[in-house]
């Protein structure tokens, strides 16, 4: 459902990192604009086809995508929308890992440019690059040729405003994914209802109590087969959907913490591990740990096998041997019985010893990517290409992009809603021997997500996916519009070139340091012995001038925000 985000932190120093200290790109060129009567003779300036002459206008298209996807040259969208255009697209697809590579290459000066980068090129490289004339400034093309895109940012004009870089201008089109703010929260913690029948207790409405619950859960055979099998509470650490529920623990003391321990209090951009809530969390989590109330297997990743796939094969063993769970789309992830399913029921939530209340909410927004697509200036033909992405953002397509098309993933119904093809088991109806659902997208799309797909999209373009729809009813159960109003958090950042080229210099180390201090703390504890140390540690380590940089960068955002 969600891919897990990089951090901005590692993100950030990463590019830079890879950046640098290179030879200034020898690829850029001017910033074309053709005049419209010398477009008009190959392309049509509303309307489809785009192209006068089917292929008669040829686009070079690099897609970075998943490794299992078929060739998007064979695939039944990217023909559908050649036929559809007139555009001939001439794919270059590689993997996402070996996309990135490519990519550096031809920003480099290595490779010649496609017209089009599309899933490939972050908003660091944008601003690195675009100084060297490598991506075309594209604020004139939306506001000339790109009305679907245009319709967008009327409804949401807080996402264009994310768009301009930190020059003033826009040089990419976004990726939005709207659906209730599911992917800004993790999926709550579940917890096993008959057992908690069974033992006479109602609902835990406090993390002790919910404690008290995993206690009991640890020291009798809940599932009555005569062996000590019973695992209290697990949760995934590592994964490509990681959601480490020992951060929702953490939360219970008032914190926003996350994966990358970085959020905003009071306006101050703030590494969660320098705030002593965080050291109350952690001692508690530690303390579940080694009282055995959390699963031996949740803190070790490197166990054969990946770790959501052992969650959700014990989820589905014929005995029930897990008290609670925390997975982002648990209700999608237990197959073997409905009535299981049904069983494990979404913790309310909770609140902490010192007062605080459970609720993350991540450093992101809906507005996924504001460099979707770019242009370079190797383009002839800017214009069409921006008409050939615009076509992209037309409602429809962008739910063909993220799943497949019309007769092959959905159907239309008498109101000319979208809606999933089923079988008679009311499960999606897979075509053309794939074994799942995710098998079939790699097949149908070369990007799995579109464009833009908004809230208001559900139900008058396209029904709700049917995991999205048990997700959801988890979260609201969990509070999810509660923690979306009340925790601050740190969104997606534009940095400078200078604001790269420093964190490269001191933020992977300030990385190191958290991490192995943290992973020592969850597993053996001593957070208390060595806060004093640590926190000296995190000022040797220079963390108030990594803070500084994105706080000047948060308040630039906030500042546009406002303007």
């Amino acid at each position: 459902m969600k891919m897990r985000i990089l951090s901005l932190a590692l993100a950030a120093a990463l590019l830079a990192g890879g950046l640098t200290g290179c030879k200034k790109p020898e690829t850029g060129g001017e910033i074309i604009t053709n005049d419209k009567s010398e477009l008009e003779k190959i392309m049509n300036l509303t309307g489809l086809p785009i192209a006068k002459e089917p292929g008669g206008i040829t686009l070079k298209v690099f897609v970075g995508t998943n490794p299992n996807a078929t060739d998007p040259k064979d695939m039944r969208w990217t023909k559908e929308v050649e036929e559809a255009t007139g555009i001939k697209i001439e794919w270059m697809w590689y993997s996402e890992t070996a996309a990135a590579e490519k990519v550096r290459l031809m920003l480099k000066g290595g490779d010649d440019l496609p017209d089009i980068f599309m899933n490939s090129i972050n908003r660091y490289e944008v601003v690195e690059y675009a100084r060297e004339n490598v991506f075309r400034p594209v604020d004139d093309l939306i506001d000339e040729w790109m009305p679907n895109l245009q319709a967008v940012y009327e409804k949401r004009p807080e996402y264009k405003k994310a768009a301009v870089a930190p020059d003033g201008k826009m040089y990419g089109f976004p990726y939005v994914e709207e659906m209730y703010g599911l992917g800004l929260s993790p999926g709550p913690i579940y917890i096993y209802k008959p057992w908690l029948d069974k033992l006479n207790l109602s609902m835990p409405q406090t993390l002790d109590e919910f404690r008290h619950y995993l206690e009991l859960v640890r020291d009798n055979d809940m599932n009555e087969n005569g062996q000590d099998d019973e695992i209290p509470f697990t949760f995934q650490v590592g994964g490509w959907d990681s959601y480490e529920g020992y951060h929702q623990i953490i939360s219970c003391f008032g914190i926003n913490d996350m994966y990358n321990h970085m959020t905003v209090v009071d306006g101050k951009v703030v590494n969660t591990t320098t705030l002593p809530e965080f050291k109350l969390g952690i001692d508690y989590v530690n303390k579940m740990y080694k009282d055995n109330l959390i699963d031996e297997d949740a803190f070790m990743p490197a166990l054969s096998g990946d770790p959501r796939s052992r969650i959700i094969g014990k989820l589905n063993d014929k005995t029930v041997t897990i008290g609670a769970v925390q997975l982002f789309d648990l209700m999608g992830e237990i197959p073997s019985s409905e009535q299981r399913r049904s069983e494990y029921v979404a913790l309310p939530r909770l609140t902490g010893p010192n007062g605080g209340k459970q609720g993350i909410r991540y450093n992101d927004s809906e507005l996924k990517s504001v460099t979707r697509c770019v242009i370079t200036t190797k383009c002839k033909y800017p214009e069409a290409a921006a008409r050939w992405i615009d076509y992209c953002y037309d409602p429809e397509q962008s739910v063909y992009l993220n799943w497949g098309t019309e007769g092959y993933v959905y159907e239309k119904d008498d109101k000319g809603v979208l809606r999933w093809d089923l079988d008679e088991d009311g499960q999606p109806n897979l075509k053309e021997g794939y074994e799942s659902m995710a098998d079939m997208r790699w097949a149908s799309t070369p990007v799995s997500g579109g464009l833009a797909i908004l809230t208001d999209y559900y139900d008058t373009v396209v029904e709700y996916p049917l995991d999205a729809q048990m997700i959801i009813k988890g979260q609201r159960e969990a509070g999810l519009e509660e923690i979306l109003k009340d925790r601050e958090y740190l969104p997606p950042l534009w940095m400078t070139t200078e604001e790269i080229e420093k964190l490269a210099q001191m933020e992977t180390y300030v990385n190191n340091l958290v991490n192995s201090s943290v992973t020592k703390w969850l597993m053996e504890g001593g957070v208390n012995e060595d806060w004093d140390a640590y926190q000296q540690s995190l000022k040797d380590a220079r963390i108030d001038e990594v803070m500084a940089v994105y706080q000047a960068a948060y308040d630039r955002y906030k500042a546009t925000m406002n303007g």
